[in-house]
């Protein structure tokens, strides 16, 4: 799995920011939280890579949370 995460395709728009310390996209509230490795959907994620991508989305949660009190609904997701 790791032999797969240095690889970087020429043509993905998200490799070609990797490094630029641009944010990604972001708006009101709105995160997106994208794998290293390339694959077809995130059903192709390993759990080690879909551990990372609950970590990052916990810890986005936590950031608005804190920028913004009157956010209460989470849709129940990540409530841990």
């Amino acid at each position: 799995m790791q032999a797969s995460d240095g690889h970087r395709d020429a043509g993905c728009v998200f490799c070609a920011l990797e490094g630029s310390g641009r944010l990604l996209l972001e708006n009101e509230g709105h995160s997106l939280v994208i794998p290293r490795r390339h694959g077809a959907d995130g059903l192709e994620l390993h759990q080690p890579e879909w551990n990372a991508v609950v970590e990052l989305l916990k810890l986005r949660r936590e950031q608005l949370g804190a920028q913004d009190a009157t956010i209460s609904d989470w849709a129940g997701w990540l409530n841990a």
